[in-house]
């Protein structure tokens, strides 16, 4: 997702919520209050595979400043 003006407002929208759900985050930071751009996986179904095991299907959503 691209987001005109992120690393200046938007970004603290987003970025309270990142530790609060489940999944790996990672964020590039310009200052202590200014996030260039971060990603958050997060978990979007699971199966099962031809052996019988329980897989998750994970997919990785990226946040960058125009």
């Amino acid at each position: 997702m691209i987001f005109h003006n992120l690393a200046s407002y938007d970004a603290n929208l987003f970025i309270k919520n990142l530790g609060v759900t489940a999944g790996k985050g990672n964020c590039v930071a310009d200052n202590e209050e200014k996030y260039i751009s971060f990603k958050k996986q997060i978990f979007v179904d699971a199966f099962i595979n031809k052996e019988d095991k329980s897989c998750d299907s994970k997919g990785e959503i990226r946040f960058i400043d125009s």
